[in-house]
Parts: C-alpha cells; structure tokens; sequence
C-alpha cells in the first residue's frame, strides 16, 4: 500500500473510532497491519479501540509494541500508564507517567496522574508539585483555547463575546500577550482610550518587539492627545514593521491622528503596497493629502476613494467638503445626496448639502 492510501485508510479509520463503531475501526486497523507491520501509529490507535472495548491486555500488547517501535513515543508510555493504573498496578503506572513527563514536560494529563498516584503513595510532597504543575500547564492550555475562541469572535465581529474571551484568558494566563493585544484593540473600537493603551502598554511589557501593539499603542496615544510619546512609539513601529500591513496602517492613521502629515504618507503608502486597493487606507489617503492641501494629490486620490467605498457616509460627506471648496458644486452636490441617502438622520450632512443649493464659491465652509 502506497503511503498516501495508507493516510487515507488511517484517517477512515480514526473517524469510525470517533463514530464509535470500534469493531470496524479495528478491523481496519488490523488490516492495514498485515502490510505495515512496523507502522508505530497504527499499533497505537488500535491499542486505544481496544480500551475503548474493555480489552486491557490486547491494548497492553498493541501499546508495548508503539513503545518498542518508538520508545519516545510519549503518549504510547501515557497510554501503558493508564493500563496499569486501571489495573491496580500503581508503581508500575507511576514509571511509565514519569517517562511521560520526561519525553514531554506539558503533558499535564500525566502530572494529573503522577500528582494522585504520589498522593496514594505517601508522598505528598511531589503530589503537590506536581499538582501545582499540572494546575499550570492546564491554565496555559485553558488561556490558548480562549484566545482561539476569542479570535473566533473578533473576525465574527462579535466584539462582546470576544472580550469575554479574552478576559477569560488573562484570568488564567495574565502574560499572554495576543489576549492583551486583542483586548486592546476591543478597547480602543468601543473609544476607551486609556483602558486600550494600558493593554497596548501590557502587552509590550511581555514582549516588547510587538511591533503592531507598538503601532497600536502610538496610535491610541494620539487619540489621547499625548504626541511626543505617540510619536516614540509610532517610530519604533515603523521601525519594526514596515513589512506588516497592520503595523503600517495603525502607524500611518496614528500619524494622521496628530496631524504630521509628512510623517503619515509614508506609512500609508506603504499600506497600500502591501495591500493594494485597500478600501480604508484608500480613504485615509485622500483625507491626508485634503487635510494637507495637496489638492492635485487629493483630487487623484478620492476616485479610488468613493469606489472603494460607496456605503461610507463620512467619506461622501468629506468628499462633498472637497468638492465644495475645490469649486465644484455639483460634484459636490452629488456626493452629498449619496451621503444623505446613506445617513437620512445625519444633521449634518443635510445642513451642508441644503447650504450647497445656489452657494457660490466664498460661501462655501472651509475644510
């Protein structure tokens, strides 16, 4: 059997067992035994349907065998652990969960057992340190399933869940530095400035070349009003990170936050490098060089703009701002109405485009 059919077999195989139809996954098994005799994986998965089926000593055969094909097999040793210690063979249980540890020092299941085992021995002194280690471990692994989950939910855009999540995560592992990340980011899109640089700040204190919560963290700075240490961190970014469009993006809308336009085109074009066509940084460039007065730059840059992104009632309002004081009224006027449209309740997108029926040039509101 060729080694990709032999993939194949064992995965059919592994989802009979999840099925629970453990006679044919070990028909299966034995099978694919008679031509891979040595396959080390195949003796292990079929000592686990043996347990499954209450039959200890074929699953001590089949575990024995992974171990002598593969003495470092940790979890063949985890598997022979559990045979004897259901057996009542506790000492011989405790050698094989210690050569667990030993080829794998996270195998927190195995400290799980050491920690009662040693308790049961009198020895309650390793019982606790390896119960403490287990409690560990079993936190670190509890923290990484909740910023997964976490992440679920923020691409989900289920912020609330996501928060939760992350916080879950800080309860059991205070240094992980993606749910310190992730919470910052949460904090700063709900407008808690302060609550999301300290996250920001928290998460560089475990890992300070981070360079997207630098980035982050200068560009919260700046919504807080604090521009010489945004501008320290925004430079450490760039510094870091001109490679990675998120580092870039947050960098340059940190720099357009203060105001340095110089400062922000680099990054933003930069963004744009890196992930041409970009809706939002299409739409911060032409706010940049509006603000800035490149009026030809910003005349070039808000087609691209408003095509990226025909549902942003900012953007038509911004843009009817331009076209108002660049002149040119009924494009103005044009981009007003779509902003009307898409924002009826906006009091002042329909101040401005009532004020644009019949303005001529100095009456019109400056940008």
């Amino acid at each position: 059997m060729e080694p990709e059919n032999l993939r194949y077999h064992q995965d059919y195989a592994s989802s009979l067992e999840a099925a629970g139809r453990h006679e044919e996954c070990l028909e299966e098994l034995t099978t694919l035994l008679q031509s891979h005799p040595r396959e080390v994986g195949l003796y292990y998965d079929r000592a686990h349907s043996w347990m499954k089926l209450g039959e200890t000593e074929k699953a001590r055969l089949d575990a024995r065998k992974a171990v002598s094909l593969r003495p470092d097999l940790a979890g063949a040793h985890y598997l022979l652990g559990k045979i004897h210690e259901q057996d009542g063979e506790s000492s011989q249980a405790l050698a094989a969960y210690s050569r667990v540890v030993e080829l794998e020092p996270g195998h927190f299941n195995a400290r799980y057992r050491l920690s009662l085992l040693h308790m049961r021995h009198g020895d309650r002194e390793e019982g606790r340190r390896q119960l403490d280690t287990y409690r560990s471990l079993k936190d670190n692994v509890d923290a990484r399933n909740a910023v997964l989950r976490g992440g679920d939910a923020f691409r989900a855009g289920n912020y609330g869940s996501a928060e939760a999540q992350y916080r879950e995560a800080l309860e059991r592992d205070p240094d992980n530095t993606q749910a310190l990340f992730y919470l910052g980011l949460i904090q700063k899109r709900k407008g808690q400035l302060t609550q999301a640089a300290e996250s920001f700040q928290n998460a560089l204190a475990v890992q300070p070349d981070l360079a997207v919560a630098q980035a982050n963290l200068g560009l919260t700075l700046a919504g807080l009003g604090q521009s010489d240490q945004a501008h320290i961190h925004l430079r450490q970014a760039m510094g870091a990170g001109r490679d990675d469009f998120e580092v870039t993006y947050a960098a340059g809308r940190g720099y357009l936050t203060l105001r340095d336009f110089t400062a922000a085109e680099t990054p933003l074009l930069r963004s744009l490098e890196l992930w041409p066509d970009h809706p939002r940084v299409l739409a911060d460039l032409f706010r940049l060089y509006a603000l800035w007065g490149r009026i030809d730059a910003a005349r070039k840059q808000i087609g691209p703009a408003i095509e990226a992104n025909p549902d942003d009632s900012r953007l038509h309002y911004l843009a009817g701002l331009f076209w108002a004081g660049d002149g040119q009224f009924d494009r103005a006027r044009d981009v007003l109405r779509v902003a009307a449209r898409l924002s009826p309740n906006d009091v002042k997108v329909a101040r401005l485009l009532s004020r644009m029926e019949g303005m001529t040039a100095s009456e019109v509101p400056s940008r």
